[in-house]
């Protein structure tokens, strides 16, 4: 009954976003389910609940070792629910692997690389160590180009056809404006840096490939 009535009242939410993620679900009805088993099998037997807990203490411990890195991925991945330093759909890397968050389970969290290769990080490793997010605080992000350019050609000149071919993309946020920089007299080239705004990490690299591409 108490299962059916927790499907009922999750089917209500129409917003995924608003959904508690599938591994607080999956541990509230486990625990759900433990409480009302010993509940039950307390009022219909004479089972003193108290001396099955001390009987069961050193089985109790030896399950725990065999399952301590299962349940080290699991507490981890709770850890990570209740802090939410990211969510599904969030682009985050770690340790140089780089991708899409796709799902968050009792053992591993998922992403999926723009390659479309599914990678599976243990929640304890990813718990314990540090991890960009490119999806917070907002998905706003500033995607840098690097071209070089010959001594002849004048600033003013370079800027205004910079700003002519990212106006016309329409990918790239017209404010803030584009932001055209000069950061490097090289032997052969000044080289200068594009700074342009954008709300869609997972187009990035097509993103500045259509620029290289207009610019020539």
């Amino acid at each position: 009954i108490v299962f059916w009535v927790m499907m009922a009242v999750l089917s209500q939410i129409k917003d995924e976003k608003k959904l508690p993620p599938k591994i607080t679900r999956d541990f509230i009805l486990f625990i759900t389910f433990v409480v009302l088993f010993l509940l039950v099998l307390r009022a219909r037997s004479d089972i003193n609940l108290a001396s099955l807990a001390t009987t069961s203490a050193a089985l109790t411990v030896v399950i725990g070792l065999a399952v301590q890195a299962t349940l080290n991925n699991f507490f981890s991945g709770l850890i990570i629910q209740a802090e939410q330093p990211f969510a599904i759909g969030d682009w985050i890397k770690f340790d140089g692997k780089e991708g899409r968050v796709v799902g968050i389970s009792w053992k591993s969290t998922q992403l999926l690389t723009r390659e479309q290769v599914l990678i599976y990080i243990p929640n304890s490793t990813l718990a314990s160590s540090t991890f960009s997010n490119y999806s917070r605080p907002t998905r706003k992000k500033i995607a840098r180009i690097f071209i070089g350019l010959e001594y002849g050609v004048p600033y003013n000149k370079v800027k205004r056809v910079i700003t002519e071919v990212t106006d016309q993309h329409p990918r790239i946020l017209k404010q803030p404006r584009v932001n055209v920089r000069l950061v490097e007299y090289g032997d052969f080239a000044i080289t200068y840096e594009i700074r342009v705004w954008h709300t869609s990490y997972a187009y990035e690299p097509q993103l500045k490939a259509d620029i290289y591409q207009h610019l020539w």
